[in-house]
């Protein structure tokens, strides 16, 4: 009787013991996000961090625009020109923020 659960026990031990060694050589560690792009303006400097962009001022704090760069691409480039920020992605498309709607917008794209 005690050899019987004492051989459930060790098995148990060893199915938990496999299925952790299975899951810990397959499971990728979930690296640190970064900056994918950074550029430059006449409002201050630019970055695209988790999809979204941030502006650092000069006279102030950082400041988070408050949508997601749309697509799935990675962001390569950022800038901004006469009050128009804009963000390129490695598949070449454009992204262009309107201010004054509060949303991101087509700027065409690049060819492949």
């Amino acid at each position: 009787m005690f050899a019987k659960r004492f051989f459930f026990i060790c098995a148990g031990f060893l199915c938990l013991a496999l299925a952790y060694q299975l899951g810990a050589s397959k499971a990728p560690a979930a690296k640190p996000s970064s900056y994918q792009c950074f550029g430059s303006g006449a409002h201050g400097s630019y970055g695209v961090k988790d999809r979204f962009l941030y502006r650092a001022d000069p006279s102030g704090p950082a400041y988070r625009f408050a949508l997601p760069v749309p697509g799935t691409a990675t962001p390569i480039a950022c800038s901004e020109s006469a009050g128009i920020e804009a963000v390129i992605l490695d598949n070449g498309q454009v992204w262009l923020w309107d201010g004054s709607n509060v949303r991101w917008t087509t700027g065409g794209s690049f060819p492949q």
